[in-house]
């Protein structure tokens, strides 16, 4: 058995922890071969050779200026480039990058060569010629040639002292016969216009004692507001439309309707625990090609980002994921997501047609009282479990939590997660990194405890504690006994 596992060079010169994660799934695997392949600069190949020492791994490095600028799109195309023209059982892609987090070269690849995909795989052994996949939402059994998108599960081994480093190869644009008008910026759909520091989301924060928590958070759900915003800003205010476009799912109605002088709702069978079949796909893109809309947006959950990719993938145009606004400027689309892992908002318009788009809206769920946990607060989950069930709140998580997993995907809040708008938000050991912020920011009241003053998080809370987060839930423990008494 040969596997393909595609990797990601990081600015700092690591390869992405998804795809190191893919990696030892596929080492774990004891396959004749692995091959890492990995588009990028020529320093990337030290890198990779230290890699082959891990086992029977060989690499190959697709490195040509004209690559640079590549977007999902042009990357997926230059990685389909070399992988048509071998044989493998098995690709195996990190699900996202921790620096894009758009979670769309693996569906797209798939799509580009005709695989079955197998998403969100934490855990997979061979029966004969299948693969058991066990995933986020259940075992899968697969035949091959097949791609899966690897969690985060698995943590990279170091090579044996004295192991030997394995073959690498170095492939240029004409080297793979690659088309230079699908390649780098020239080839990417999907171009920046401008980006900007993200600074939303924040708030004048007031220190209090952890004595004052409980009143502070009666009060604040006695309050009729329902949250910090209204709606989720999914749209700008713009005196443009666009004569029409598509939606996928009636929740994008009200966003879409402020976009196009007319909505069409053009739904997906995606249903819980179901992916679409690559004949649903190939009949959507086909849809989609023959009537030519200006735009098509799908919301932001893990099914509809996977299908978007594929169409995408199959219509050779560009997708935007998780835009947080849209607005119309100049007969186009322009879409608003954060990027560099939130810290910046980036205005993305699409070159082609049509422009695609995942939306990330306000959940339907009526929390009124969140407690989320983050990493400094992990050893004290069974107290704010407790806690949280004695006031009735909902308990969330970070990705770190849940990569880790002491709690489950459906639980975590941020840019890859959920977005919530509670009446009221208490964020616990959570440090504030903008990729989190992006998901709790429409909440009322927010609340954070958090041991180190200097904590981004309290940028972003009405209310501060700054204690040890063992302390303080030994103290909230004490004070809601006393209430209950």
């Amino acid at each position: 058995m040969r596997i393909i596992v595609c990797m990601k060079q990081m600015a700092d010169g690591s390869f992405n922890p998804f795809d190191t994660s893919a990696l030892e799934c596929a080492l774990q695997l004891m396959p004749d071969q692995i091959t890492l392949l990995t588009m990028g600069r020529p320093e990337a190949a030290s890198w990779l050779e230290e890699l082959t020492r891990l086992g029977p791994v060989d690499a190959v490095l697709l490195s040509d200026m004209a690559f640079a600028g590549s977007d999902t799109l042009a990357t997926s195309y230059v990685l389909s480039c070399w992988l048509r023209r071998e044989t493998y059982d098995l690709i195996l892609c990190g699900r996202q990058s921790i620096d894009g987090e758009t979670a769309q070269v693996g569906p797209e690849l798939a799509a580009m060569l005709g695989l079955e995909l197998v998403p969100r795989v934490m855990g997979a052994k061979t029966e004969g010629r299948h693969l058991i996949c066990k995933t986020r939402t259940g075992h899968i059994r697969t035949g091959f040639p097949a791609l899966l998108t690897v969690e985060r599960a698995w943590d990279i081994r170091f090579p044996c002292l004295f192991a030997q480093k394995g073959k690498l190869q170095i492939m240029s644009a004409e080297n793979l016969g690659a088309d230079p008008a699908r390649c780098g910026l020239m080839g990417s759909p999907t171009q920046v216009i401008r980006s900007c520091e993200n600074t939303g989301g924040r708030r004048n924060c007031q220190m209090i004692a952890p004595r004052d928590i409980c009143k502070i958070i009666r009060k604040a759900l006695e309050k009729n507001e329902d949250g910090f915003c209204k709606i989720q800003n999914a749209e700008e205010k713009s005196e443009e439309k666009l004569p029409f476009l598509w939606i996928t799912d009636p929740v994008l109605e009200t966003v879409a309707g402020r976009l196009a002088k007319q909505v069409y709702l053009v739904p997906l069978d995606l249903t819980e625990n179901k992916t679409l079949s690559k004949e649903q796909l190939h009949s959507f893109a086909e849809l989609v090609r023959r009537s030519n809309p200006p735009a098509v947006l799908f919301p932001s959950d893990w099914r509809s980002r996977y299908a978007a990719s594929a169409v995408a993938a199959l219509l050779e145009t560009g997708l935007c994921a998780d835009c947080t606004a849209l607005s119309v400027e100049g007969g186009e689309l322009h879409m608003i997501r954060p990027a560099f892992s939130g810290s910046l908002t980036a205005i993305i318009r699409c070159r082609t047609r049509p422009a695609m788009a995942t939306v990330r809206t306000l959940e339907s769920k009526e929390e009124t009282l969140i407690l989320s946990v983050g990493k400094g607060a992990v050893s004290c989950k069974k107290q704010i479990l407790e806690w949280a069930d004695r006031c009735q709140g909902a308990v969330t998580a970070t990705r770190a939590c849940v990569e880790n997993g002491e709690f489950s995907y459906e639980e975590q809040v941020g840019l890859t997660g959920r977005n919530v708008s509670p009446k009221v938000y208490v964020a616990l050991g959570i440090s504030g990194a903008v990729h989190h912020i992006v998901g709790m920011e429409c909440s009322g009241t927010v609340i954070a405890v958090n041991l180190d003053p200097e904590a981004p998080i309290f940028r972003y809370a009405d209310y501060g504690i700054c204690c040890d987060i063992t302390e303080f839930c030994r103290h909230i423990l004490s004070l809601t006994d006393t209430a209950e008494k």
